[in-house]
């Protein structure tokens, strides 16, 4: 049977494989940094540098929460919208569960505890017993960074059972329903700000740093931007948007099918690949992607200067004296806003730079997009055993902990250059660990 015509013609999109790999390496870079002087909870803290002790790391992290889980977002929206139309709605729900849930349950009951040990200089029967105890004692949900795969498993859910919902109504309610095309990019270019005003509502019960306490461990702060992007990645899918559109983007999108997000092709109608879709592209942004990546930078930088973010986050990142975390205050409304902002600006340039320079497969053997899921769910014990084992030696044998008694130079670039130079290498690593687990672990391959 040929293909509808209402279903996009698609390919493998290298640009969105490749962008899925760099935002795994830098989520690893991140959690690196956060042991070295950055904000936020991780598992390990370097005795090299005190906690929230660099304004270098403080700014680069500050810069990536605003905007990479975001785009993961997008991208599992991209493909669960691919995914419906390739699968049933059982078949769909099946298969999220087991590549979504299941993972996600494992790491919860036996990574998140033997990560916590690793912390510990040395180990024995009796502290491991000690630490696991406590741990499933209070144990109320998903841990760790799998709170990404679990809250995905829920919009996943909602938007099967939306689906479903959609797929029984009649064609004239289908017909009833707005062009999808016609108000797509009006909402990709300003709901960020609906989605700042409700971050910043949502922090006056859950400041910034606190966490949920049962079902999901998350920081529901920032929730908002993540169902917003997911369901403008899942709406790019039936408009032929290539990518996240921006503050900076047209408001006219180029030609394209409009697409009517209610039908579904035959059973026997070619499928999809789950990570591919094609779609016209902005010739501007091919020509000069360096300018738009590099100015939405700076606009985000700027922005963050204006509204005093460097300050608030620096000074407290879990503190009760850090107005920027939530409250009635200016303070709040300015990050709330910022980083929906940034959002807004960085992520739209960044995939229009992947798509004009690294439309193509990865060629190297270590960064392949087959392994980034499982170099996700393995990368807080691989850079926990690196991170800990560097500060032994830099500690134990060198004495660079002295350093900062006598270095102000040393204080103010050691972080950032350990932050790079160690997250390079564990997101390398658990590329590496990631690939060996999927290929020799059989029943890892299929959930992984």
């Amino acid at each position: 049977m040929t293909n509808p015509v209402n279903v996009p013609i698609s390919r493998r999109r290298d640009d969105i494989d490749n962008l899925r790999n760099f935002l795994t390496g830098l989520v690893v870079v991140h959690h690196t940094g956060v042991a070295y002087g950055g904000p936020g909870g991780w598992y390990y803290h370097s005795p090299l540098f005190p906690p929230l002790g660099s304004p270098l790391v403080t700014i680069f992290e500050a810069v990536n929460q605003s905007f990479f889980m975001g785009l993961f977002f997008w991208v599992s929206g991209l493909m669960s919208a691919q995914s419906l139309r390739r699968w049933p709605t059982g078949v769909f729900v099946k298969r999220k569960i087991i590549r979504l849930g299941i993972p996600s349950v494992i790491y919860t009951l036996l990574l998140q505890p033997i990560t916590i040990c690793m912390v510990h200089a040395g180990w024995d029967l009796q502290l491991i017993a000690k630490e696991f105890t406590y741990y499933y004692r209070g144990l109320r949900g998903i841990q760790g960074p799998t709170w990404f795969p679990a809250l995905l498993l829920v919009f996943d859910l909602c938007t099967a059972g939306i689906e479903q919902l959609r797929s029984r109504q009649s064609p004239e309610m289908r017909d009833t329903r707005p062009p999808l095309a016609s108000w797509y990019r009006v909402i990709s270019r300003w709901g960020w700000l609906v989605v700042a005003v409700t971050c910043f509502l949502i922090r006056l019960i859950y400041p910034v740093g606190q966490t949920t306490s049962y079902i999901i461990a998350l920081l529901p702060g920032y929730v908002p931007q993540y169902i917003f992007a997911y369901y403008l990645g899942y709406m790019a899918y039936y408009v032929d948007e290539p990518r996240l559109v921006g503050l900076l983007d047209s408001a006219e999108r180029p030609a394209a099918i409009q697409l009517d997000p209610t039908s579904r092709p035959e059973p026997e109608a070619p499928t999809h690949d789950e990570s591919s879709q094609q779609a016209p592209v902005n010739p501007v942004y091919k020509s000069r992607p360096f300018l738009y990546l590099w100015g939405s930078l700076t606009l985000s930088l700027l922005a963050m200067v204006l509204v005093g973010v460097i300050s608030g986050i620096r000074d407290t990142a879990g503190g009760d004296d850090d107005d920027s975390r939530g409250g009635w205050n200016i303070a709040a409304l300015g990050y709330a806003f910022w980083n929906e902002f940034s959002f807004i600006t960085i992520g739209p340039a960044l995939m229009a730079a992947f798509s004009a320079w690294y439309d193509s497969p990865a060629t190297l053997w270590i960064w392949q997009p087959r392994y980034s899921y499982a170099a996700f769910l393995l990368h807080p014990p691989v850079i926990v055993i690196l991170d800990s084992f560097l500060d032994r030696i830099l500690v134990g044998e060198l004495g660079v902990d002295k350093w900062s008694e006598t270095s102000k130079l040393w204080m103010v670039l050691g972080p950032i250059i350990l932050t790079f130079s160690m997250g390079v290498l564990g997101a390398a690593a658990s590329f590496v660990v990631g690939r060996w687990v999927v290929t020799y672990v059989p029943w890892v391959k299929r959930a992984v």
